[in-house]
């Protein structure tokens, strides 16, 4: 049905929404391009409009937006060790401080290109439950396993 729109005034064809909030409600015309809009496009806006307003809380309040960062970070770190174990997985050492996340089939470096950061993939074995791909090493095993892997890539 081509009409007048009466929230911006062109014709064009409209439809025919009810007004949220009432008990018997009246229908209101709105044309194509003074729609409200759907859900997904609300959550994008919002999405951006929410990232403006975080980026100038960040810049304003720097120390305090770094301070809260660390300590979510070590909260995640923490539930990383409590999903998959306070001890490496290879010689058992179980100094905290030097443990990490190792990837089993060493394909971190590929993992990291495909994500924004490491800390990301630490998200994605906390939010995952326990995956065969990872597990914690010490440092030490860390550097072991490395030149272990090289030795075999050199002798093929």
């Amino acid at each position: 049905m081509w009409t007048l729109s009466l929230e911006c005034g062109h014709t064009k064809e409209i439809r025919r929404k009810p007004v949220s909030g009432k008990e018997r409600p009246p229908t209101r015309s709105h044309c194509e391009c003074c729609e409200p809009l759907s859900g997904n496009e609300l959550l994008t806006e919002h999405r951006e409009a929410q990232a403006g307003r975080n980026g100038q809380w960040r810049k304003k309040n720097s120390a305090r937006a770094r301070k809260i960062e660390r300590k979510s970070k070590s909260r995640l770190r923490e539930e990383f060790f409590r999903i998959y174990g306070y001890k490496c997985a290879r010689c058992g050492f179980d100094d905290r401080r030097a443990l990490s996340l190792d990837h089993v089939m060493n394909n971190g470096a590929e993992e990291r290109r495909n994500v924004s950061s490491g800390w990301q993939i630490l998200k994605r074995a906390v939010e995952n439950g326990r995956l065969p791909d990872y597990q914690v090493l010490c440092m030490n095993c860390q550097f072991i396993k490395r030149h272990e892997s090289k030795d075999i890539i050199a002798n093929d």
